[in-house]
């Protein structure tokens, strides 16, 4: 088989496979806001400051699955390579990235993957941060396979502690606390 007959049935084969995207287990996003100083400075500047993993933990694990079109994230998005022939510059340039993208391609190749969501911070101003995932999600992209984020949406988040607030400040005044 010549060479275009190979790289038509490696398409044909990685079009066959897909990816079943899970809920991120939070472990490895620990590592990947403590050692991006960009990533604390821009959450940070949204009013998001984390004093202990625990805390950090308990704002990821508020979002949810979720597609996000590729168009709003290049107008919206930060920290974000949508274009695949970028991603793939950078992986070619950085020997950290380089082996496991090329390592996930392989599984996909070889299999259905089933993997972590990339995970995307959606601001109360509608703009989006890439907190974890670029490599997954650039890997669908590639194969022209569909993209489920874990978005955590500030504003939402903002909301129900303001309603939780407001119902506990009402119970406040129902029962009042206080001497018999």
């Amino acid at each position: 088989m010549d060479r275009l007959g190979i790289i038509r049935k490696v398409k044909d084969k990685l079009a066959a496979n897909r990816i079943n995207w899970i809920k991120p287990k939070f472990v490895k996003e620990l590592a990947s806001y403590y050692e991006k100083p960009e990533t604390m400075q821009a959450l940070r500047e949204k009013g998001l400051l984390f004093t202990s993993d625990m805390e950090l933990v308990n704002f990821l694990v508020k979002g949810k699955l979720t597609s996000v079109k590729d168009e709003e994230l290049k107008e919206k998005g930060k920290n974000i390579t949508i274009d695949p022939e970028d991603f793939d510059e950078k992986v070619v340039t950085n020997q950290n990235l380089s082996p496991s993208y090329k390592h996930l391609e392989k599984s996909l190749f070889e299999k259905d993957l089933n993997i972590e969501a990339p995970i995307l911070i959606k601001f109360s101003d509608g703009t989006y941060w890439g907190f974890s995932g670029n490599r997954r999600a650039n890997l669908a992209r590639k194969n022209k396979l569909s993209i489920l984020y874990w978005v955590i949406d500030q504003k939402k988040i903002l909301k129900d502690k303001e309603d939780k607030e407001k119902r506990l400040q009402k119970e406040e005044e129902k029962y009042p606390s206080g001497g018999y």
